[in-house]
């Protein structure tokens, strides 16, 4: 069994597979929402480093949004 996050726009839909332990691993079933919102995260951030175009906003520097995001300054 996979998890699929699917990424869409006006371009079309792309598809992102994970394995459901590649998370579970951290926490129980409680979790489970928390769980698909990071991997939905995982998901766009693949999307917009390896999809997206550069005139559209291809995430370039992962590490300093990751920083901004988990210092709250996004």
């Amino acid at each position: 069994m996979f998890d699929v996050n699917i990424v869409g726009n006006d371009l079309g839909k792309n598809y992102f597979v994970t394995r459901p332990a590649a998370f579970s691993k951290f926490s129980d079933s409680i979790a489970d929402d928390a769980l698909d919102l990071a991997k939905a995260l995982v998901a766009s951030l693949t999307y917009g480093m390896t999809i997206s175009s550069y005139y559209r906003g291809r995430i370039q520097m992962v590490s300093a949004l990751m920083n901004k995001l988990i210092a709250g300054e996004v």
